[in-house]
């Protein structure tokens, strides 16, 4: 009874990791091979993801009235390289996580990814502006409890979806990879027990517009960009108008504590 607990449990961990699995599962008829080793299964696991799986996502960017085709592609190996990595749990307090190890400015599909930006838009400005545009292309959501955990950039980009933290850290881990200087910011709800905030500041030599709000840190200034998205209508048309640009800040963060974190 014991064994076959235990074989069901194994099977449900498979299917749950990849479909591709399933076939793997279901060639296997003995127990010992069910119950491989944590190595083995990760080996097993990388390589039909190398050979199976690719991630494939198509964006746009349109920055002072020039537009770009982005396709981002995302081998299984490189997402399954972050996806194996041991993270915190959110359920600490987020102020408090060590944010700056999840930043990635110079693993292989950001770098491809930078080179790529920076070819259509070489003035810092207009790359901090198409960063913005590629994260805000991501879908955000917001957890219904605590129980959640940091991702790295390539996961976020493989899933298509994330936190407020994940689509910041993607955004600085490209911002940087381009050698502008970038920090996280947190805001602190002021109401007790709810979710805080995060997004970005970015550091250029001027400011992008007149009136465009800025954070400061050891005296220079850090230009406010939000992360999540507000490129949809009320009738969920798309447009760019309505998506946040670098200096501009969201209202209701309006009132609300901040903190840098620099990574």
């Amino acid at each position: 009874m014991k064994e076959k607990i235990l074989i069901s449990a194994v099977i449900v961990l498979l299917v749950i990791q990849s479909v591709t699995i399933v076939v793997l599962v279901d060639n296997q008829s003995k127990l010992d091979d069910l119950l491989i080793s944590g190595a083995e299964y990760r080996s097993r696991l990388l390589s039909l993801h190398a050979a199976d799986t690719m991630y494939f996502r198509l964006l746009y960017l349109n920055v002072a009235g020039k537009s770009m085709r982005l396709p981002v592609i995302i081998s299984g190996s490189d997402y399954m390289d972050f996806r194996d990595k041991v993270r915190q749990n959110f359920t600490t307090r987020y102020d408090l996580i060590d944010y700056k190890q999840f930043i990635t400015p110079n693993d292989r599909v950001i770098t491809d990814i930078r080179d790529r930006i920076r070819s259509s838009f070489p003035s810092d400005l207009d790359y901090a502006e198409a960063v913005l545009d590629l994260v805000h292309q991501i879908y955000y959501y917001s957890p219904s409890s605590g129980n959640w955990y940091m991702k790295y950039p390539v996961e976020t980009l493989a899933e298509g979806s994330g936190l407020c933290a994940h689509l910041s850290v993607l955004a600085v881990s490209l911002l940087k990879s381009a050698n502008i200087d970038a920090v996280l910011i947190i805001y602190l709800n002021p109401e007790a027990g709810q979710p805080g905030h995060m997004n970005v500041g970015i550091h250029l030599d001027s400011d992008p517009f007149l009136g465009a709000q800025f954070v400061e840190r050891a005296g220079e200034k850090y230009y406010i960009a939000e992360t999540t998205n507000s490129m949809f209508t009320a009738n969920n048309d798309f447009s760019w108008d309505n998506s946040w640009r670098v200096g501009q800040m969201p209202s209701f963060l309006y009132g609300w504590g901040m903190m840098t974190i620099e990574v």
